[in-house]
Parts: C-alpha cells; sequence; structure tokens
C-alpha cells in the first residue's frame, strides 16, 4: 500500500519540478511520469496522453480567445475614449456659438439679439390667404412662392406672427416689387425698412 501510495504522488523531488509555477506541459509529463512507474499497459498509457494533448488544445485556444477579447475590449475602450473626447468638443463648440434668435421673440431687423445687423425689409402681409386659419407650412410657402414668382423677387426668410399677418423678409431693392406683388394678388401689406422695428411677435 505505501509503495502505490508513493507512485501515485510523486514528491517534487520525483516529479524534477515543484508544483507551485508549473504550468500545464509540466503537469502533463508528471502525470506521465506517474503512469511510467505504473504497470500500466503501452496502450493505456497511449490513451492517456492523447487524452492530455486534447486537453492541452482546449486550454490553448480558450487563452488564445481571451487573449483576442482583451485585445477586443482595450480597442472598444479607445474607441469610448475617442467618442467622448469629441462629444465633448461639438458641446464646447455648441456652448461657445453666439445665442440664435427665438422664433418666439420680439426681433429687429437693424439688430439682433447677437449684435449682428441684418439687411433688407421687411414685408407684412395680410388678408386673401394669408387671413386663413390655416397656418401651416404648405400654406405659408404657398404664398411665398406666388409672392416671389409674381414678383420675380427672392425672399429670404417667411413666417406668420401671432396677429396673423405672415412677414416676409426680401433685400431693399425687392421690397417695391414685393409689396406690389402681393397686392397685385389682393393681399394688403405694410413695407418696414431696415431700422424700422418689427412691430409683431413671430408665432
Amino acid at each position: 500500500m505505501t509503495n502505490a501510495s508513493s507512485s501515485a504522488n510523486p514528491s517534487a523531488d520525483d516529479s524534477g519540478a515543484s508544483a507551485e509555477g508549473c504550468g500545464f506541459v509540466d503537469y502533463k509529463e508528471m502525470i506521465m511520469k506517474v503512469c511510467g512507474s505504473t504497470s500500466m499497459a503501452a496502450a493505456k498509457k497511449a490513451e492517456i496522453r492523447g487524452l492530455l494533448e486534447s486537453l492541452h488544445n482546449i486550454h490553448t485556444g480558450v487563452q488564445e480567445g481571451l487573449v483576442k477579447a482583451q485585445h477586443k475590449l482595450i480597442r472598444l475602450l479607445e474607441d469610448h475614449t475617442t467618442l467622448k473626447d469629441e462629444l465633448s468638443r461639438t458641446r464646447a463648440a455648441a456652448n461657445n456659438m453666439p445665442d440664435t434668435q427665438d422664433p418666439h421673440s420680439p426681433v429687429t431687423i437693424g439688430s439682433t439679439p447677437g449684435g449682428v445687423r441684418r439687411e433688407g425689409a421687411l414685408v407684412w402681409v395680410s388678408g386673401g390667404d394669408a387671413s386663413s386659419e390655416d397656418k401651416s407650412t404648405e400654406r405659408r410657402i404657398d404664398i411665398v412662392n406666388r409672392i416671389g414668382a409674381k414678383g420675380e423677387v427672392m425672399i429670404t426668410d417667411s413666417f406668420f406672427s401671432r396677429d396673423g399677418k405672415l412677414g416676409l423678409r426680401v433685400s431693399d431693392a425687392d421690397r417695391s416689387e414685393t409689396g406690389d406683388a402681393a397686392r397685385a394678388l389682393g393681399f394688403e401689406t405694410k413695407v418696414l425698412g431696415e431700422f424700422e422695428p418689427e412691430l409683431f411677435i413671430r408665432d
């Protein structure tokens, strides 16, 4: 019994290496030494060696997969850091942009809250289709296109005010033609010059 027990549990001296710090191959050789010290048949020894080789291949595959996963994780972390940096820069740029005109606040043609001078004139249109309850974008664009085509002018901005009037922004050179075209189509107009205040609030 004593001999069998000693053979089944080789000491560090018998195995030729300490169990601490041994790799998979070291353990495989230690197991094969145990097999060699017994009366096990050669076929069984070969079978055990084959099983150990298969186990070693599985172990190696798992290690390789782990390394690939670690590399992928590192790339994801790097991409995440890059994305955070880009987002921070975008937010900083947005915070540094000048305030734009609030469409619901009173506006002035001569100057804006940001101190940027607005060029051109504002033509207020009322009556006709402009007085309809329909204040949709489609209706606004339809009226703008008709007046622009009639007067052969470029309308750079348009909006409905809260009191129902339609505001058309045009260049100073086109304000007379715009007013004439609107009146020819049955609208009433009021033309404000570059330095006159816009008396109505955008809707």
